[in-house]
């Protein structure tokens, strides 16, 4: 089974957050960042000042200048659902719609539960020049953790 997709971006992809959640509806959603190392590239202040972030809040934040070294972040259809998953199983019995981990800048993995919308970002992520990109599947993933440090 497909679990999502792996990226690793280009150093001149700016703002990599707002390029990668430029297809992903948003609205009505919640963003729980779990872990993260990100920076405004404005001033180098940390990025994130909070845990949770409704859709729209969240899409208007990664439109401003950023770079991330770390992050680990869950899209959830509502907050009240809102918890942290330290495993994939944790994960599937979740509500989360979709994970997000990066690490050391530009190594993006992307669990996505929707099957179609594995395909579709699949192709759209294609378009973005990166210098790799693969499906995650039951059998190539390696992580056994939900955790970027």
């Amino acid at each position: 089974m497909n679990r999502g997709i792996f990226l690793e971006t280009k150093d001149s992809i700016k703002n990599n957050l707002l390029a990668i959640f430029e297809e992903i509806d948003l609205n009505d959603k919640w963003v729980y960042i779990q872990e993260d190392q990100a920076y405004s590239a404005d001033n180098n202040e940390s990025f994130f000042h909070k845990d949770i972030y409704s859709g729209f809040e969240f899409k208007e934040l990664i439109s401003s200048p950023h770079f991330i070294i770390f992050l680990n972040l869950s899209i959830f259809p509502n907050q009240i659902s809102i918890k942290q998953n330290d495993s994939y199983n944790d994960y599937c019995k979740s509500e989360s719609l979709l994970t997000l981990f990066c690490t050391d800048c530009c190594y993006y993995e992307i669990y996505i539960k929707d099957q179609s919308m594995i395909y579709k970002l699949f192709e759209f992520y294609k378009k973005l020049d990166c210098d790799e990109i693969e499906i995650i599947t039951d059998e190539n993933d390696g992580r056994t953790r939900f955790s970027v440090w």
